[in-house]
């Protein structure tokens, strides 16, 4: 609605009256009331009623506001169904009826068919030709990456020992613990008398770090991050991504010794050593 300036409300009605200068012409008033618009005799301008605008909005169907398709409350319960059905279908990789799912998740059948079409836009969750639901590509691409982390400590056990005893320098598995930190996870103690042993369980920076550059992938051409004096002084670690499956960025290896020690010829031994055992744990563990 558009009050006091003559644009018609529907139906050929206006808010906007002309009436004479004094505007206390009461009968006018009330014609205009009864009649929804009303022009008065000798009219020298156009003026807005309050009066008759309140008369015309009581006659003017309003617009009620649109209905709430899920209340509040509604929200959690579906997202719990929805993500109990992503359970079930994880359960049951060889493939599970639509009814056997609905019921599963106290669903009907046709409201347990929409949710899982939107699981299925998802990647979550697929219709094989036979009408059976399984596990989508996206779920299994999160079940492989969880599955690569989860063993990725033991499986890089003989990984470790074998570069440990190669350079003969202490050597580390390293993951993210969140976006700032890393923590080592596994280690191999070095052979030599002097070695670093101190950093297994321990969380360190990922900024400015060779583990932090080494789990984005920000590496060297030789596929290796090198940092000294980063966590500790007289300390230099050399390190490199593991990769899982697909390709992404799981894990970091490192060799950490003394600086007096890892340099020259020695810093480039250790760097193609440790880019071929961090290769060699990305296969163990899926990568291509």
């Amino acid at each position: 609605m558009v009050a006091g300036d003559g644009h018609d409300l529907g139906g050929g009605q206006s808010a906007a009256v002309e009436h004479d200068r004094c505007g206390a012409d009461r009968s006018c008033v009330r014609r205009c009331v009864r009649r929804y618009t009303g022009r008065c005799t000798g009219s020298v301008h156009r003026a807005f009623h309050p009066v008759a605008e309140t008369a015309i909005l009581r006659n003017v169907p309003q617009a009620s506001p649109p209905a709430r398709t899920t209340p509040p409350a509604e929200t959690p319960r579906a997202t719990d169904r929805g993500l109990r059905l992503v359970r079930e279908v994880a359960d049951h990789p060889h493939g599970t009826a639509l009814a056997d799912l609905a019921r599963a998740v106290d669903l009907s059948a046709s409201t347990a068919l929409r949710q899982l079409r939107s699981l299925e836009a998802a990647g979550f969750a697929t219709r094989r030709a036979d009408g059976l639901w399984v596990p989508g590509p996206e779920l299994l691409r999160i079940a492989r990456h969880l599955a690569a982390v989860a063993t990725l400590p033991r499986l890089a056990e003989p990984v470790l020992a074998s570069l440990a005893a190669e350079l003969g320098e202490s050597a580390y598995l390293a993951e993210a613990a969140d976006e700032r930190t890393a923590v080592y996870v596994a280690m191999e103690a070095g052979t030599h008398p002097v070695r670093h042993v101190s950093w297994l369980g321990h969380t360190v920076p990922r900024r400015g770090t060779a583990v932090g550059r080494a789990l984005v992938g920000d590496v060297d051409a030789d596929g290796v991050a090198v940092r000294e004096d980063a966590v500790e002084s007289g300390i230099t670690a050399v390190s490199a991504p593991v990769r899982d499956a697909l390709g992404q960025v799981v894990a970091a290896i490192s060799v950490v010794g003394p600086s007096f020690r890892l340099q020259g010829d020695t810093l480039a031994a250790a760097r193609g050593a440790v880019a071929v055992h961090a290769g060699r744990l990305g296969q163990l563990a899926g990568h291509r």
